[in-house]
């Protein structure tokens, strides 16, 4: 339901003739000046959803809140610069006191100097019937000639994986997860201009990136990293795992394999990218169509919804 509803609403918003990339990426694109571009994106947390409240704590939604938040710039080659954030809850059962309120800004405070980001305001409202909702717009900046799209990826690509996937809300992998925005500048201009980050689970996002660049994807599952606890049905639809899938041209493959400089992230071929496949089909080596067997990953709006 969520992509049927953004199918028919995109179409009604405008866009100037400065914005380079509007909805459907990471970010938005915006043109500042011959080198540079502006990257946008806005994200949220929503209790029940994203975490729960009763369990959570202040530090690590406000973590979560800026980290996931990061990724998106991390998918685009791009560095955050700024953020504004708002902050919706309901204080009636008294959980929610000037003291947790005071914790989850230190928490703020804290990560987002960690990664040289000035959240420079935002809005606080009151709300009823036990609702606690985070939202961040985060801006940024990337090289003419470093940034990365979905659509942006070839036939033939390699692609390639970040990090493990599955079991990231029950292992706690979603509160700990670190954005990879140095590894994906590293990756950006010189080994790729197709990038997404992972939230929705592989299947769902990578056939994303598939249907942008109108291609298929072949994968092999079993070359796919699994987090502690994982199956692969968690891999391919749990969501959540904020790491990176990329195109890498074949020539580029061996060279970046050589040079991979980040030790502590795994670094994963997993198939290629083909014009032979319906746009957005993912299949695996023996032609099974994946995204048919197995529960494509997290959707809103479904009546059993929950990250």
């Amino acid at each position: 339901m969520e992509k049927e509803i953004l199918e028919e609403v995109l179409p009604f918003l405008r866009q100037g003739k400065d914005i380079l990339v509007g909805p459907g990426d990471d970010c938005a694109v915006i043109e500042l000046d011959s080198k540079k571009l502006f990257l946008i994106s806005a994200d949220q947390l929503v209790g029940g959803i994203h975490f729960d409240p009763a369990i959570s704590s202040p530090a690590q939604i406000a973590r979560k809140l800026i980290r996931r938040n990061i990724s998106d710039i991390a998918a685009m080659g791009g560095l955050p610069s700024f953020a504004v954030m708002t902050i919706c809850a309901d204080t009636s059962s008294g959980c929610l006191g000037k003291a947790w309120f005071k914790a989850f800004f230190k928490a703020i405070a804290q990560e987002a100097s960690k990664w040289k980001l000035s959240v420079a305001g935002g809005d606080l409202s009151g709300a009823k019937n036990g609702v606690l909702s985070f939202s961040m717009t985060i801006c940024g900046y990337v090289e003419k000639d470093r940034y990365c799209l979905r659509k942006t990826a070839k036939d033939g690509d390699a692609i390639f994986v970040t990090g493990r996937f599955g079991n990231s809300y029950f292992s706690g992998h979603h509160f700990k997860f670190a954005p990879r925005l140095l590894e994906g500048r590293f990756l950006a201009g010189e080994y790729s201009r197709a990038m997404i980050d992972v939230s929705d689970g592989l299947l769902c996002d990578l056939s994303r990136m598939a249907s942008a660049s109108t291609l298929g994807a072949s994968i092999v599952p079993d070359l796919i990293p699994l987090r502690k606890g994982a199956k692969i049905e968690n891999a391919y639809s749990d969501g959540e795992d904020y790491e990176l899938i990329f195109a890498v041209p074949e020539s580029l493959v061996q060279k970046l394999l050589a040079r991979w400089p980040f030790e502590k992230t795994l670094l994963t071929k997993i198939g290629h990218f083909s014009k032979k496949l319906e746009s957005g089909r993912i299949v695996d080596g023996s032609g099974h169509d994946l995204l048919s067997l197995y529960r494509s990953g997290y959707e809103h709006f479904l009546p059993t919804a929950r990250k």
